[in-house]
């Protein structure tokens, strides 16, 4: 696990400013992510249809300050998918009263990494299947130490993986990016993460003037990912990790994928269980958030488990041999009048 020494860091942050002169925020392998779509990955429209249905959508719309988590800074690191994805999970936590900041180096250090950055549905698999833990455990400041080691899954303890788990989310739906009211019907039940193509005039669009819409230039320089809190009558506007706050994307920019993260409650997912059924056997235990198991003593007990939505996933099958690996918890789950 990489430390912060307070001597040493001073000069670790200027060799690393050196060796990454020029390269900012980006990280997002869209083109990989476009081959990889098909029709059936547009789901949001299916499970909203009655919201996107006769929306009557306001001129401006913008999640407030004070409802919004803080903003990631990926620094020269490229992890704006992790970045993208750790803020919304953060804004779900924030609403919900737990205003926690979350750490992008978790599902950073855990997906494959390919020449263009990472994907979008390697990262929110994670955020599904594992969660991510807070900040502390893995904090962004320590940018400095390269790439190798924001990669470095070693450097994620025990305790991290057990704060992961509290923030794992239930599921995602892809958005016809194209389609505006889709899109701002999404955004108005959370950000919306959005893949797009940076060209020339990214950068100095923000730099000049950060309230004028960025537009494009029809150039593709590299993929990257954002995630839009709002719009106004100039365009979406949006947030990014390069640590200067929001800006505005004008309508007409080709926009190539988008998502909205569906979660579930901090609370309840420290309680979820996964159920399975033992090979060869009629019995059925469960897998709890601490990773210990305990079998299902009844039918009652298992109603019970099923009424108060404990139950994570379908069941499924585990031989002895993987059962064995695991530790028994002894404490009781549920009681059942």
């Amino acid at each position: 696990m990489i430390q912060e020494n307070k001597f040493l860091a001073p000069v670790q942050k200027l060799k690393h400013n050196i060796e990454t002169t020029g390269l900012k925020e980006k990280g997002f392998d869209l083109d990989n992510e476009i081959a990889s779509l098909d029709p059936r990955n547009y789901q949001f429209g299916e499970h909203f249809e009655e919201d996107i249905f006769g929306a009557v959508l306001p001129d401006r719309f913008l999640w407030k300050q004070a409802e919004l988590p803080k903003l990631p800074f990926q620094n020269s690191i490229f992890s704006c998918v992790s970045a993208t994805c750790s803020f919304i999970n953060s804004f779900n936590s924030k609403r919900q009263g737990n205003d926690v900041f979350l750490a992008w180096r978790y599902p950073y250090a855990l997906v494959p990494h390919y020449s263009g950055g990472t994907s979008v549905k390697d990262n929110l698999s994670v955020l599904q299947k594992r969660g991510q833990c807070e900040d502390n455990f893995l904090p962004e400041r320590l940018f400095y130490h390269g790439e190798k080691e924001m990669q470095n899954p070693a450097n994620i303890t025990a305790a991290a993986h057990k704060n992961a788990r509290n923030y794992r989310i239930k599921a995602y739906y892809f958005l016809k990016a194209w389609n505006e009211i889709e899109m701002k019907t999404a955004i108005m039940k959370a950000p919306t993460g959005v893949g797009l193509y940076i060209g020339n005039n990214w950068y100095s669009s923000k730099d000049n003037n950060p309230g004028r819409p960025i537009k494009w230039d029809g150039v593709k320089k590299y993929g990257h990912l954002i995630s839009f809190v709002g719009w106004n009558q100039k365009g979406y506007i949006f947030a990014d990790w390069d640590g200067r706050g929001l800006h505005v994307l004008d309508y007409s920019y080709p926009l190539f994928l988008s998502f909205l993260i569906h979660d579930m409650s901090d609370k309840l997912k420290a309680m979820l269980m996964k159920p399975y059924k033992l090979e060869g056997t009629n019995r059925l235990l469960v897998v709890l958030p601490n990773g210990k198991y305990q079998f299902i003593d009844s039918v009652a007990q298992w109603q019970a488990l099923n009424a108060k939505k404990l139950i994570l996933g379908e069941t499924k099958k585990i031989t002895q041999a993987e059962l064995n690996k695991l530790e028994k918890d002894n404490s009781p789950i549920v009681v059942v009048k």
